[in-house]
């Protein structure tokens, strides 16, 4: 009877004692420990029920990382759309009020110029102003239109010989209306080797011209009344490298690497007393990227607490709206 007992007692403990891991392993998993597993050694069913469990145990574990990850790629996915969504909302916000600002000053003078309420002397600068508006919302315009391209893959140049010194003069001379409006000198500075000519390049004439315009327009933008932009063409190797300097108030370090990125404005707030629609110099990065060039920023920073005035579209504006007012 002690035999047997024995004998008895250690077939139970055999039998028992996985059965017992089988059942903590079961209740962390329960709990949601993933990481316990049982001994499977045996080749009874006891084993074979214990390399099931383990087996059981690791799809789950595979499949709550899975869900997990899946988890955080939605949010993060939610996270993109709001953003995106934001984005766009603020977007059409600056777009609706720059087809507004140009189109309100135009709109303004014409109305004075109907009722006869310009001066003679002042009739002139009434013209001076509705064209420069009215070139200011056509480009607008056209910059949409290159970026939806650019967005569609579509934004191509054509290929041909183009003189960068007649390019940049191009460009000055369409700009200089703008220029006059805030006081500022534009200036070229032709390089010894350049030659007066400039040398020809293989390029796109218009979309070139294009690419110095939008440079301009910008050194323009951010630069004082009473300020200055230089321009320089000169040759680098085998290459022309056209340089753009202005007076102005410079670009927070933080913000310089992403000037040339679509939607990008440097500062808010200083973008903002500005405005624009952040695409001009995204366009300068395509065009030249086309032409196999690299374009880059420098600035030693943005001038902090500097009030600098509205852009002239919008002192005209204001203008014009006084003068029907009174």
């Amino acid at each position: 009877m002690l035999v047997t007992m024995f004998v008895a007692g250690a077939l139970s403990g055999r039998v028992t004692k996985p059965l017992d891991e089988l059942n903590l392993a079961a209740q962390a998993l329960a709990r949601g420990d993933y990481s316990r597993r049982v001994v499977a050694s045996r080749r009874d069913e006891v084993g074979q029920l214990g390399s099931a469990f383990n087996a059981m145990a690791e799809q789950i574990h595979k499949g709550r990382v899975a869900l997990e990850a899946r988890a955080e790629e939605l949010v993060a996915s939610h996270e993109i759309a709001r953003e995106a969504n934001d984005a766009k909302d603020r977007f059409l916000a600056i777009l609706s009020h720059e087809l507004r600002t140009p189109l309100s000053a135009i709109l303004g003078w014409c109305q004075m110029l109907r009722e006869g309420t310009v001066p003679a002397d002042r009739v002139a600068h009434a013209l001076r102003v509705i064209e420069r508006n009215a070139v200011a919302q056509r480009r607008l315009v056209e910059d949409l239109l290159d970026v939806s391209r650019i967005v569609a893959g579509k934004f191509a140049v054509e290929m041909g010989t183009a003189d960068p010194v007649a390019i940049v003069q191009a460009a000055i001379e369409s700009i200089q209306p703008v220029a006059d409006a805030k006081s500022i000198v534009l200036s070229i500075d032709v390089g010894r080797e350049t030659g007066a000519d400039g040398g020809v390049l293989q390029g796109d004439p218009g979309r070139l011209q294009q690419a110095v315009w939008n440079l301009l327009s910008n050194a323009i933008k951010f630069t004082p009344h009473g300020g200055s932009v230089d321009v320089s063409v000169g040759h680098v190797g085998s290459s022309v490298e056209i340089v753009v300097r202005d007076t102005g108030d410079g670009i927070s370090r933080d913000a310089l690497p992403r000037v040339f990125e679509r939607l990008q404005q440097g500062d808010g707030g200083m973008a903002r007393r500005h405005a624009g629609l952040g695409l001009g110099l995204a366009i300068v990065r395509q065009v030249v990227d086309l032409h196999q060039g690299t374009v880059s920023a420098e600035s030693d920073g943005a001038w902090p607490g500097r009030d600098l005035p509205d852009r002239a579209a919008d002192v005209d504006r204001d203008s014009a709206e006084r003068a029907s007012r009174d």
